[in-house]
């Protein structure tokens, strides 16, 4: 037996980096489960952070974790693909919540149902969520990440006090992107350790795109159909365009409180080839059939539809926001971030860009095969190795408050 001590101590002190790694470390361990929830508000709604979610808690749930994701509230459903291992929980179910009014509601049920559970950390979708954590946490041995989806720039008086906590009392702070986190460093300088920046993987493999031959002239646009996402810019472009290309379609595919004005907007500038296709379930389908994909958003931290695309070599046209386009595409090669110094001026750099792809086969289809090469950076394998390394640590690290 002592002469296989020296294999086992290896194995168990392997860092893991990777799916395989992470299932090494099971075997040395005997086997032994370590259970992760992931908090959220609302696992139900079929939002960005939500489907980030779900591909996360499948991915941990593959590597051999016990995995449950606890919503604050919603119907105790997933709208998006969940592995069968992964437990879902709600402390309200069809109850509406509003969490300055209802906090001590929260946090009492929040205790109760960590109190009948052994627990090995938990993750905060969302740095809000890090003011419920921390005020409980220190009645468990539970480690904590906080896993922060709005841009550093996107703040209110509520999340800058959340992502104070997260930083000084989490054990763990991830943002979306390397500008936030260079963000973060400049104004945490002294717990900027405790910050990593782990960008959210596609849900999809990386396929090989077909060619523009076999596609349908469709560009996409995907999201909630609310303020932030400003659509009404897209149709604005779109008005600009459809003219000169007949045999192209904007679809839109997402749901939310503008629908009914989007439409009227629509109709008032006489817009005959766009398609409004509500909340899709499948839009695999949609990025397989589409040529281009655009976003005109307000801000996003990390634009997930883009990420998406990629997988399906689909190029972007996208408005130059704060954070996300930058660190997804390559400027020229796998799409096109409208410059300007003002939102009309990227506007109108959209439209020509989008007339140019529209109006270029060639171009097209080059920037369709740097599409599909840069999706890798974004692949579930990549983002999963690093979410299993960090984690790895944190369960080891007895320094981590």
């Amino acid at each position: 037996m002592q002469s296989k001590m020296p294999m086992i101590e290896c194995i168990v002190t392997f860092r893991c980096d990777c799916f395989f790694g992470r299932l090494l470390e099971l075997a040395a361990m005997g086997c032994r489960r370590q259970s992760i929830v992931l908090f959220i508000f609302n696992f139900s709604r079929g939002a960005g952070s939500e489907r980030a979610a779900a591909t996360l808690a499948n991915y941990l749930a593959g590597a051999g974790y016990d995995v449950a994701v606890l919503s604050i509230c919603g119907d105790n459903t997933s709208f998006y693909d969940i592995d069968d291992r992964v437990e879902l929980h709600t402390l309200f179910s069809h109850e509406i919540i509003d969490n300055r009014r209802d906090m001590a509601r929260v946090l009492k049920a929040l205790r109760q149902f960590y109190s009948l559970r052994t627990i090995d950390l938990v993750i905060d979708v969302f740095a809000g969520l890090s003011l419920y954590t921390n005020a409980v946490k220190r009645h468990f041995s539970f480690k904590n990440i906080t896993w922060e989806h709005f841009s550093l720039g996107n703040e209110t008086p509520v999340s800058r006090l959340a992502r104070f906590c997260a930083v000084h009392f989490s054990d763990q702070l991830v943002v979306l992107t390397k500008a936030d986190l260079s963000g973060y460093c400049r104004r945490y300088a002294r717990s900027a350790v405790r910050v990593k920046a782990i960008y959210n993987a596609s849900p999809y493999n990386c396929e090989i795109p077909l060619p523009f031959s076999d596609r349908k002239k469709v560009v996409l646009a995907i999201g909630r159909l609310t303020r932030v996402k400003r659509f009404d810019r897209i149709l604005k472009v779109w008005s600009a365009l459809e003219g000169n290309h007949s045999d192209w379609t904007l679809r839109i595919a997402g749901d939310g409180e503008l629908r009914d004005a989007l439409r009227a907007e629509c109709a008032e500038l006489g817009l005959r080839h766009v398609s409004f296709l509500g909340q899709v379930l499948k839009l695999e389908d949609e990025y397989r059939e589409a040529s281009i994909i655009v976003s005109t958003s307000e801000s996003e931290a990390l634009p997930m539809n883009l990420i998406e695309a990629l997988s399906f070599g689909v190029p972007a046209v996208t408005l130059d926001y704060q954070t996300g386009p930058r660190e997804i595409l390559q400027q020229g090669v796998s799409g096109f971030i409208a410059e300007g110094e003002t939102v009309d001026d990227q506007m109108n750099a959209m439209t020509e860009r989008l007339d140019k792809l529209m109006s270029d086969n060639t171009l097209l289809s080059s920037m369709m095969a740097s599409a599909a090469q840069g999706a890798k950076a974004f692949s579930l394998d990549e983002i999963g190795g690093q979410w299993l390394s960090l984690i790895h640590e944190l369960l080891n690290d007895d320094t981590a408050n």
